[in-house]
């Protein structure tokens, strides 16, 4: 071979090389192109859901939480908030997303749902650019299309005493204060006991699910389990009291029969004639010294029903058969009644006290023979709670915060609060799922 053959072949090399070289560098200036878009496009769709989170949840504070529900007016306008501050966020990145439309790769929808029994709004956005090749368009003269998509979520959240089953809110101790289950033996499933004072009793007191038993002051109780911890913070609770401004004013009921929701100065239920609530929220302010009285050997049903006692006690005689629990609002609906009950509380007592160093004189007696039910929060943040049981075991799935908590009776009493309907302090929290 004669070197112009060879210098011929090298030449070839190098521009079949040369070639090659171009195509990687164009691909790599292209790909850079298209990386660029795609990461600007992603903070543009991320802004513009978190923009949208932020306005929704402004509304929803604005409103009242129990009304965040899925089809709900509180609801729509969230959302509509939400789509309207999302376009906004993205017009800043010159952006032009369609309101309630994802079909065309540039725009942002709202959706509601439930999940665990709380209801959420999910602000999705999809953003989409086109970039024209540069040098690419030697291979291929499509343009380059980048889509990414982001999508947060305002959601129901809190709680109310932090998984606790029982709570003595008085910080002190004696008939003033703390928790006395005497030598009734309690279990408690599912959660903690908690005193803000001092704990009492020979019990046995018996906690099971991994709760504890906690107190401030001393513990002056024996035969628990586990073996109670001194705690250095007292448990704060507080739950506003219910709205009872667009109830009607219904007098006193004593007959039994049904009775709806409305304002009462007093409410009794007779030994011959069973007392049906409707649902929704019954409250009473009353002159005499047991707002609500059952006679013995009564029976009533109050189920889906809040009890707001201002003033007067809850009190039960002997005999009595009570099926009671809270509104539910699990799956994300709305509770039953006009006005509708509180969600997961069963009975509010606030009278308070005369002295306010001291507990006020308002006191709940729960008893109930057995087939009795009761379900939901019990909340006397300056009374007594007396829970009695039977001659035979008693269970309530109930979650007392009382500023005393006592137990009476001659029975064993269960307090289940692994899985029941409790009150719940509304709040809102807000993440970037996606």
């Amino acid at each position: 071979m004669n070197r112009k053959t060879e210098k011929g072949q090298v030449l070839v090399i190098i521009a079949l090389a040369m070639i090659a070289i171009l195509g990687i560098t164009a691909l790599a200036i292209d790909g850079s192109l298209v990386y660029n878009s795609r990461r600007a496009d992603q903070s543009t769709a991320d802004s513009a859901v978190l923009a949208g989170a932020g306005a929704a949840s402004q509304v929803l504070k604005a409103g009242n939480l129990s009304q965040f529900t899925c089809g709900s007016t509180l609801t729509s306008q969230a959302a509509t908030a939400a789509v309207n501050a999302a376009r906004l966020s993205a017009q800043d990145d010159g952006v032009d997303l369609l309101p309630f439309d994802l079909s065309t790769n540039n725009g942002v929808d709202v959706e509601c749902g439930t999940e665990a029994g709380k209801t959420y709004l999910k602000i999705k956005a999809i953003v989409s650019t086109i970039s024209e090749q540069r040098f690419g368009q030697v291979i291929t003269n499509q343009p380059l299309r980048t889509t990414v998509e982001a999508t947060s979520r305002v959601s129901l959240s809190g709680s109310t005493g932090g998984g606790m089953g029982i709570v003595s809110l008085s910080p002190n101790c004696g008939v003033q204060g703390g928790f006395d289950p005497a030598s009734k033996p309690i279990d408690v499933i599912g959660g903690s006991v908690f005193s803000n004072s001092c704990l009492y009793g020979n019990g046995p007191v018996t906690v099971y699910g991994g709760g504890t038993i906690s107190y401030i002051d001393t513990d002056y109780s024996s035969n628990s389990t586990p073996a109670p911890q001194r705690a250095t913070q007292p448990v704060s609770i507080n739950i506003p009291p219910p709205d009872c401004s667009g109830l009607l004013n219904r007098g006193s009921s004593t007959k039994g029969g049904t009775i709806s929701p409305g304002n009462y100065t007093f409410i009794q239920a007779p030994g011959k004639t069973p007392l049906i609530f409707s649902p929704g929220l019954y409250c009473i302010n009353s002159t005499s010294l047991n707002a609500f009285d059952a006679n013995a050997g009564a029976r009533v049903t109050a189920q889906g029903v809040t009890l707001y006692i201002k003033d007067g006690n809850f009190n039960v005689g002997s005999n009595v058969q009570l099926l009671m629990s809270a509104p539910n609002c699990s799956g994300g609906s709305t509770p039953t009644g006009v006005p509708p009950g509180v969600c997961g509380l069963l009975i509010y007592m606030d009278e308070p006290p005369s002295n306010p160093n001291q507990k006020s004189t308002q006191e709940m007696n729960l008893v109930g023979i057995s087939g009795s039910t009761f379900s939901g929060t019990i909340y006397v943040p300056y009374g007594t709670i007396d829970v009695a049981g039977s001659g035979t075991t008693t269970t309530y799935e109930t979650q007392l915060f009382g500023y005393r908590i006592i137990t009476t009776g001659s029975g064993k009493v269960i307090f289940d609060v692994s899985g029941s309907n409790f009150y719940s302090q509304p709040g809102l929290s807000i993440d970037l799922m996606k």
